[in-house]
């Protein structure tokens, strides 16, 4: 696994510290787990933020409206859901 160097507050050097008091075996692991963790939450911060995105082309695209609606109504017409 690749090391890399880091500098951390006071607080959080002492956080990552205390690791077996939050259930983990190791340093390296609770700060593995906080990265993953942080990595999802960024991931779908930007998911959220690209759909109200396109919410909002949506909500002003009245051709795209019409669009989107002729597709679903074709789709209920034949057999898009069996």
């Amino acid at each position: 696994m690749p090391q890399i160097k880091i500098s951390l507050s006071e607080t959080n050097a002492e956080f990552i510290t205390n690791y077996q008091a939050f259930g983990y075996p190791s340093k390296s692991a609770i700060v593995a787990d906080a990265v993953s963790r942080l990595n999802k939450i960024l991931k779908e911060e930007a998911l959220i933020n690209s759909a109200e995105l396109y919410q909002e082309v949506y909500d002003h695209d009245a051709d795209l409206q019409e669009l989107t609606d002729d597709a679903a109504n074709s789709c209920l017409d034949t057999v898009c859901f069996e």
